[in-house]
């Protein structure tokens, strides 16, 4: 498994897992909450591909019936290169896109690794009994990408 992090200076990370409720936080890992207050305005071209990309990968956790996952992004400070021909580069190897004069974000799905098995069906019931079930991470693969969709499309960027 690839590590997601560029070697630069990372000045920020979001962990965000497509719901707002008790998403935020002061630490330097920061929440859902935090993005949205943060969130970086960048090319409708590059937006559109980040968010197709996304959508792939989070269709091929549902039908592997995996959930309770997380969109990690790191915001790396980087020096000003005169020379950057583009308003922005995309780095396949490293999955990162470099934007220029605000700095570099690595993208990725991480925590890929729980399945929605006998344990979380019945956390998912207990949570539709207390009625706490709006907004917690327990939801079947179905419910769980629909919403991470939902929220990343509306809260990861905004575009130019």
């Amino acid at each position: 498994m690839k590590n997601i992090f560029s070697t630069r200076n990372i000045k920020y990370i979001y962990d965000l897992k497509g719901f707002n409720v008790d998403r935020k936080t002061d630490h330097f890992i920061k929440k859902d909450k935090d993005w949205i207050n943060d969130r970086y305005k960048i090319d409708n071209k590059l937006c559109d591909n980040i968010l197709e990309n996304i959508e792939k990968d989070i269709h091929f956790l549902k039908i592997h019936n995996i959930m309770d996952y997380s969109l990690v992004i790191s915001v790396n400070t980087i020096p000003c290169n005169k020379y950057f021909d583009r308003e922005y580069k995309i780095n396949k190897q490293s999955n990162s896109f470099t934007i220029l004069k605000q700095g570099e974000y690595s993208i990725g799905i991480i925590d890929i690794l729980t399945s929605y098995g006998e344990y979380k069906k019945i956390e998912d019931w207990f949570n539709f009994l207390c009625l706490c079930s709006l907004n917690k991470s327990c939801k079947d693969p179905e419910k769980y990408s629909e919403r991470f969709i939902k929220n990343i499309y509306n809260n990861l960027f905004q575009k130019k």
